[in-house]
């Protein structure tokens, strides 16, 4: 009798002990169960944080943006406005192109040019006109480069818009000469020109009526732009007048022909353009 309940309280024990060992654990999954509960919560709340800062940073983004595209406009509107406002400058500027220089002495020694009496002189001589009046006349660049073959353009800003228009028309008649007058633009409308000068040329050669406006050309009364023609592609070699064999230009026809800043050589015709 006294083995079985030796036997029952050893049994008892173990039981208990497993009992306890059972409520340990479940006292552990417990505190486990709230502590990841309050990890849980807390990243909750970490994330809603997280999701509020984004929103604001969205928001502020969008507002970035906004302003960036205001900023971008009142750039462009400025740009515009400069362009506009050195356009205006050089409204009754024309460059002459290929007229010889001559420069003389004065009583001290000192080398210049009367540029303007140059001017006028060939005008007169070349143009058949009289008592044009200027502002100022000057060669451009400005200082004189002795290493340099051909004349440089000269840049005249006329007293009398009426005078530039009459100088201007009357390219014409320097039609087969190494002479050339052009107006003046900004660098800006200078540049959108030069991809139009092509394009007017490839349309005039198809007896097209075409007229260049400042940076904007009108085939038969509708406006085309840069990249809405595809020009054919010129051969490799010669057939064009001014070229030698292989399509090198030919140095007695084309040396003298230099492109002016701001301006675009038109080879004895005058470009045509109004100012609006």
């Amino acid at each position: 009798m006294n083995v079985k309940e030796s036997d029952m309280d050893e049994r008892l024990k173990v039981v208990e002990k497993s009992t306890n060992e059972l409520q340990d654990s479940a006292q552990f999954l417990s505190r486990e169960y709230d502590s990841m509960t309050s990890r849980i919560s807390d990243n909750k709340n970490v994330l809603s944080d997280h999701n509020k800062d984004i929103r604001m940073l969205s928001k502020e983004n969008e507002e970035l943006k906004t302003s960036l595209e205001e900023i971008r406009d009142l750039h462009k509107q400025l740009k515009d406005q400069l362009i506009d406002t050195k356009r205006r400058e050089m409204r009754d500027n024309l460059i002459f192109h290929n007229i010889e220089e001559k420069r003389q002495r004065d009583k001290y020694g000192k080398v210049f040019e009367d540029t303007e009496a140059v001017l006028n002189e060939f005008i007169e001589s070349r143009l058949e006109l009289e008592n044009i009046k200027f502002e100022r006349v000057h060669r451009m660049p400005t200082n004189y480069d002795p290493k340099r073959t051909d004349p440089r353009p000269i840049v005249a800003k006329f007293s009398y818009f009426k005078d530039r228009e009459a100088v201007r028309r009357s390219g014409y008649k320097l039609k087969g000469t190494l002479f050339g007058i052009n107006e003046q633009f900004p660098e800006e409308i200078e540049e959108t020109r030069r991809q139009l000068y092509p394009i007017a040329s490839h349309f005039r050669k198809q007896k097209k009526r075409v007229v260049l406006v400042r940076d904007r050309l009108f085939v038969d009364g509708k406006e085309v732009r840069a990249g809405d023609v595809v020009l054919p592609r010129r051969p490799p070699y010669g057939g064009r007048a001014g070229e030698g064999a292989r399509g090198v230009p030919d140095r007695r026809t084309s040396d003298r022909r230099q492109p002016s800043a701001h301006g675009h050589m038109s080879g004895g015709n005058v470009t045509e353009s109004t100012y609006m």
